[in-house]
């Protein structure tokens, strides 16, 4: 199993500028809040993960989330069921504000920064784990211009099934748009599923990862991302990261939790890494900003009295250990 250490030249307020980011955060709080006022249909009372009990971990804008005693993934104890997440993201003046707003003004560095790294881990993943690899299904919110990008550099692909409800408009000819195509009964099948950004938000981890097995060939590889709580900003911000953002942070497994929903006999982990490289960064600004007492008084030391090198081998460590809050998995399907 691989892990992949990327330090690459990446600021969080180039592709989420603070402004904007604020004004997301306004809304969709004003938003979470009523929506989890209304009958929340998942209840969780056990990690999806790993199966152990959990404990109550910390509350976000009045969701409540959990922390499992075994493999410690965090985890919304209740929530919306699919199709009422689907509708909400559908009518969401947050999600809408998002889409026209934030995925407009950070097009060229989004483009730079995160689209085309993802394009080319997507090509050297399926290099090496699945050659012949000649159709997709892609099960992303906004993933438009990512799959525009792919069908360029990949010829040979035959189709990709766009099976998320905000995949986004404007796909090119050999993008088969199908809303819901994950969960479809019976499912495509295909050589290979991109899902970014999904497994987070997904109402039933568990019913996904089976949704995502069921659309597979046998062989057949899953890309995904996914915010790890094993990681620093994660474990050190706690309720306070700005990556634990209700309805679209409801899962955050950590490196052990990612693994059991993997196990053998069902899934080999061609790749498992944490590869993100705005922690630092992000618990930078959080010193800066706030108390410098207790767990961040270390990290402000650091910021205060030693430079950016300092700063830079840390955010490394954190990669080639998995302790980075970002990870990404190469998954086959046995």
């Amino acid at each position: 199993m691989k892990t992949i250490v990327s330090m690459q030249d990446l600021r969080e307020l180039e592709i989420k500028p603070s402004d904007l980011l604020a004004e997301y955060r306004r809304l969709l709080e004003s938003e979470v809040r009523e929506l989890w006022k209304s009958k929340l249909s998942v209840k969780i009372d056990r990690c999806p993960a790993c199966g152990c009990k959990p404990a109550e971990a910390f509350e976000k804008w009045g969701v409540a989330y959990s922390r499992c005693s075994g493999c410690s993934s965090i985890f919304a104890a209740a929530r919306p069921g699919e199709e009422s997440l689907g509708r909400f993201y559908s009518t969401s003046p947050a999600a809408g504000f998002w889409r026209k707003k934030v995925l407009h003004e950070t097009e060229s560095a989004r483009l730079e920064k995160l689209l085309v790294p993802r394009c080319e881990w997507i090509l050297d993943g399926l290099s090496e784990y699945f050659p012949g690899a000649v159709t997709a299904l892609d099960h992303t919110p906004f993933s438009a211009p990512l799959l525009k990008l792919l069908a360029e550099q990949l010829p040979s692909l035959e189709a990709c099934i766009s099976a998320h409800p905000l995949s986004g408009d404007g796909l090119q000819a050999r993008i088969i748009p199908s809303p819901g195509a994950l969960y479809a009964k019976p499912p495509p099948k295909v050589d290979f599923i991109t899902a970014f950004d999904a497994f987070d938000r997904a109402a039933d981890p568990g019913k996904f990862v089976t949704a995502i097995g069921n659309c597979l060939n046998p062989g057949g590889i899953a890309f995904l991302t996914a915010t790890s709580a094993s990681g620093l900003e994660v474990q050190l911000l706690g309720s306070h990261s700005p990556s634990i953002l209700p309805p679209d942070r409801l899962n955050l497994f950590s490196i052990e939790g990612l693994e059991a929903m993997f196990a053998e006999p069902q899934w080999e982990i061609c790749e498992i890494s944490t590869p993100g490289m705005l922690d630092v960064e992000i618990v930078k600004r959080h010193v800066k900003e706030g108390d410098f007492t207790g767990s961040t008084a270390f990290f402000h030391y650091l910021i205060q009295s030693r430079g950016p090198e300092c700063l830079e081998a840390l955010q490394e460590f954190l990669q080639a250990n998995r302790l980075s809050s970002f990870a990404r998995l190469i998954v086959r399907k046995k």
